[in-house]
């Protein structure tokens, strides 16, 4: 909001659409700092499907896909700096990461957590 007023108070002429669109271009401009971070699933050989879900992704059980490795399951997310909340979702069914201690219960569920941090942020610059 502040972005916007800005913007309007520069140029009384401006109509809300420009300056609307001024702000998404700002904004669009700017570098986000994420850093790439693998998930691990050990087992489930018979699994035909799992994702991972999350405070990342709006806790959306079909947006994240992991690959079969071997005899683990894998995917690469880039995440901003923060704490993030999941849990794996093997063939519909919720599961908390076992390799990770660090939990979170909240509203009767528990969910794995994970601090991203300390580590070296690689820019990523959006493609329009």
């Amino acid at each position: 909001l502040k972005l916007l007023k800005s913007l309007r108070d520069r140029s009384e002429k401006v109509t809300n659409k420009e300056v609307l669109k001024q702000a998404i271009q700002t904004l669009e401009s700017q570098e986000i700092k994420k850093a790439p971070v693998t998930f691990k699933l050990n087992g489930y050989p018979d699994a035909k499907k799992v994702s991972i879900a999350g405070s990342f992704n709006y806790w959306n059980p079909g947006s994240d896909y992991l690959e079969r490795n071997g005899e683990s399951w894998t995917i690469e997310i880039l995440l901003p700096g923060g704490t993030v909340e999941y849990k794996f979702v093997v063939d519909g069914k919720w599961v908390v990461d076992p390799e990770n201690p660090e939990t979170i219960r909240k509203n009767g569920h528990t969910n794995s957590l994970l601090t991203v941090g300390n580590i070296s942020l690689t820019p990523v610059t959006p493609q329009p």
